[in-house]
């Protein structure tokens, strides 16, 4: 807890804990779409499945990537990127 008494420290942990509560809000209400319109725990497993399935492999060659480069800075663009997917609406 004494980390939290510097700036930066706090600072990027609020973000963060903003970033992944929203991230998890969007997986719930996925999960939940999926089951309330097709009433299928099948069809829910292959798409929570197929929604982490990405990071399973993206996940070591980005990391090598990021560490070649300024991570504040892919740290912004990812976030905001996140929040831009986050508050698109689909037509209706």
């Amino acid at each position: 807890m004494r980390a939290l008494r510097h700036r930066n420290v706090s600072l990027y942990f609020a973000g963060h804990s903003v970033s992944t509560l929203g991230t998890w809000i969007q997986q719930v209400a996925l999960a939940w779409l999926i089951n309330r319109l097709t009433d299928s725990a099948a069809l829910l497993g292959k798409t929570s499945c197929l929604a982490l399935l990405p990071q399973l492999f993206i996940g070591p060659v980005a990391g090598a990537w990021i560490d070649r480069h300024d991570k504040l800075r892919l740290l912004l663009v990812t976030q905001r990127l996140m929040a831009a997917q986050a508050a698109i609406r689909r037509p209706e």
